[in-house]
């Protein structure tokens, strides 16, 4: 039996449901199942799609899922209700009620954080091009026990023809952004932190924060970064680690003193920031950091493409200079045959032209000697008078 086979009607749509935001965009083309597979492989920390791997193991759900992108489920909900029929309302149902008792459960949680309107990144971003995953990093702790927040897009026990097809995927292009849009981006970002710090200080320590600040703008984020490290007990489950902090410092340092970044420095400190929101938890600048990490990946998904073309198109150019220069080389080769050819050809016309001179001079030499023998004999006979001399023949 196969994979899909095993799985009943409603395994099925628990992958969909679990999946459907994954294969969005341009990924609900995907057929091929070593991409498929990665792209499942990119995504573990999401709560839906490690319930389904613990319940089903993971060559089972890329099989289901590449069946139901074979089918265009994942193409329309449309397609969804078809296929599912009855089991799909009833899903539909029940995520419904979760997500209002989740909704529920964040506003009674973050009532009191403020909220600062008009910042940074607040642009659509399509899903699709999460490929590009962050390198696994240790972003906090608890006690002693260490956990991971980002993990590494690429799995250990993936097929070693599909790393070596992709080895040039797995590594980050290695260049230096321009320091213009860099600094402005990096200011927005260390802008947006501080309001975020600010919102968490005045729901954990509101009496500190009106002693000593007024606004955002007056705590720069540095100090933010002290802060948290000094009062653990800002915290009730996770702490940030020393080095998540110390990234936030860098965030600040690289604004203010605008040092030139390359792309993996770059999505490290994004990679960092966004752990910082996921534990402070203010909703609105999870959101926020969530979409620049989106965005910062679709960046470094295009260097990447463009690299290949690049390296696609120097490999083509080598091959013509090389093809040139061989077709340079025959193409001499040739004119000195041709050269050959025309010195040979004259030579040999030469030759039979005067062979056919001396031939004619031979022939004519023939003809005349017979006449003048011919008429030598008519004159001995007497059947007329020849009144021409042989020196008159000669003449003629």
């Amino acid at each position: 039996m196969t994979a899909v086979e095993i799985v009943d009607q409603n395994g099925q749509l628990e992958v969909y449901n679990a999946l459907r935001n994954m294969f969005q965009g341009q990924h609900f083309h995907l057929r091929q199942r070593r991409r498929i597979r990665r792209l499942i492989q990119v995504r573990p920390q999401e709560h839906a799609v490690q319930g389904l791997l613990q319940k089903y193991d993971l060559d089972t759900v890329v099989s289901v899922a590449q069946t139901l992108l074979g089918d265009g489920i994942f193409e329309s909900e449309a397609n969804a209700r078809s296929h599912f029929s009855s089991d799909f309302q009833l899903a539909e149902q029940d995520n419904a009620i979760s997500k209002q008792a989740t909704t529920t459960s964040v506003a009674n949680r973050t009532s009191n954080f403020p909220v600062e309107p008009n910042h940074l990144c607040d642009a659509q971003l399509s899903d699709g091009f999460d490929e590009c995953g962050l390198a696994t990093r240790k972003t906090f702790h608890r006690e002693s026990e260490p956990k991971i927040l980002i993990l590494e897009s690429e799995h250990k026990g993936s097929d070693i023809s599909t790393q070596t097809h992709d080895n040039h995927l797995h590594n980050p292009p290695s260049f230096v952004c321009s320091l213009g849009p860099q600094h402005e981006l990096m200011t927005q970002i260390q802008k947006a932190m501080e309001y975020m710090c600010f919102a968490f200080a005045q729901c954990q320590m509101p009496e500190v924060v009106r002693e000593n600040w007024s606004c955002p703008q007056a705590v720069e984020l540095r100090r933010w970064a002290k802060e948290f490290s000094a009062r653990p007990e800002l915290f009730t489950g996770n702490r940030p680690s020393t080095e998540l902090l110390q990234s936030v410092e860098s965030v600040w340092h690289t604004a203010v003193h605008r040092e030139r970044l390359t792309i993996q420095r770059l999505q490290q400190l994004v990679a960092d920031t966004t752990a910082l929101s996921t534990l402070l938890a203010v909703p609105e600048y999870e959101k926020l950091f969530a979409t620049l990490s989106k965005q910062l990946k679709f960046i470094v998904y295009d260097a990447k493409c463009r690299q290949r073309r690049r390296a696609k198109l120097e490999a083509g150019a080598a091959d013509i200079a090389k093809r040139r220069l061989e077709l340079d080389r025959e193409e001499c080769k040739i004119i000195m045959r041709l050269k050959e050819l025309d010195v040979g050809q004259s030579t040999a016309a030469d030759k039979m032209v005067s062979k056919m001179v001396d031939q004619l001079t031979s022939d004519f030499a023939g003809i005349v000697a017979a006449k003048l023998e011919t008429d030598r004999s008519g004159g001995t006979d007497g059947t007329g008078e020849d009144t021409d001399s042989d020196a008159d023949l000669v003449l003629c």
